[in-house]
């Protein structure tokens, strides 16, 4: 963890219990701590405590069972709410992770449906193909911004998609371009968007990284990222500065028609402070592995037919 520096990395997430103050009071120390704070106070008698306590102290039946009841029927109504809530959420959130998953196989399956009715004719079908991945990766980006919006509570968690292809300057230079954004971005981002090179921002994190393409990646602090050279700047960070202060980045691995490689990147984006948290990373974490297997489906399905679009043209591009 740099979370001084800007940014912060994760790869497992099952020991994130373990963090804030809910973390603090389940370790050993903090029972030892909390025992020594509570237990010298009460080592002796406040300054407010009587000198002599009546012997008998009378109370109404009537109004001890009044009170009883009120004080059941307050705790059993906030439980009921509480619960009631945590249901529906839970339900909402496992409503939108198979929608992720439908979207997934909805798109395969049209792409499976298109090609084994129109025989592959080139280039022509390619750029066709760069659209229908445009319009796939923008439906799959739509839910998975939902999905963490629900999940975080966060109505301002948008998603970005961006896909490996070769750079429109020099072919032999891989890039990672945005082929989907939710809408919770803006929508014009794409009219500037910009690709990031490989050797630069979050690709050259994690393809030097030495634990691998894997882990999920906080940015906390994006002026300090910048700094490090671990958040890449392009033109619709000056223009759209207000779209987000804090993201975090899951890398996309997978098949890219010669071996795996880190052929993505999934930013998910918030306009508030540390909304997006460690505890999340395994859910982050599978979503990443989710669209690795979808879109080396998507490749795999491409190059067999002829099709596979590379370098896709901006147009194709969000």
């Amino acid at each position: 963890m740099n979370r001084e520096q800007g940014f912060s990395y994760w790869v497992d997430g099952r020991r994130t219990w373990e963090l804030g103050i809910a973390g603090f009071f389940t370790r050993l120390r903090a029972y030892i701590a909390s025992s020594v704070l509570v237990g010298l106070p009460l080592a002796g008698t406040p300054f407010w405590w009587p000198t002599k306590l009546p012997d008998t102290v009378e109370v109404s039946t009537v109004a001890l069972v009044l009170l009883a009841g009120a004080l059941a029927f307050g705790v059993f109504t906030l439980l009921f709410f509480y619960v009631r809530a945590r249901t529906e959420r839970s339900l909402e959130i496992k409503s939108k992770l198979h929608c992720l998953l439908a979207e997934m196989n909805q798109a395969l399956q049209v792409l499976h449906r298109r090609h084994s009715k129109i025989p592959p004719n080139g280039e022509h079908t390619a750029v066709h193909e760069g659209q229908h991945l445009v319009a796939a990766s923008s439906s799959l980006a739509e839910v998975i911004g939902q999905y963490f919006a629900t999940l975080t509570g966060d109505k301002t968690v948008g998603a970005i998609i961006c896909l490996a292809t070769a750079s429109e300057d020099d072919p032999k230079l891989t890039v990672y371009s945005t082929f989907g954004r939710s809408g919770a971005l803006n929508k014009d981002r794409g009219t500037s968007s910009e690709p990031t090179p490989r050797d630069k921002g979050f690709p050259k994190f994690f393809l030097e990284n030495k634990a691998g393409c894997r882990g999920v990646l906080f940015i906390e602090d994006i002026t300090k990222a910048t700094a490090k050279d671990v958040y890449f700047r392009t033109r619709n960070d000056e223009i759209y500065g207000e779209d987000f202060k804090t993201l975090a980045v899951v890398p996309i691995t997978g098949w890219n028609g010669v071996g795996e490689d880190l052929i993505g990147l999934l930013a998910l984006t918030s306009r508030g402070r540390r909304i997006l948290q460690p505890r999340h990373v395994d859910l982050m974490k599978f979503t990443g592995e989710a669209l690795g297997v979808f879109y080396s489906s998507f490749f795999a399905k491409l190059l067999a037919v002829g099709s596979l679009p590379t370098p896709l043209t901006r147009s194709a591009r969000r």
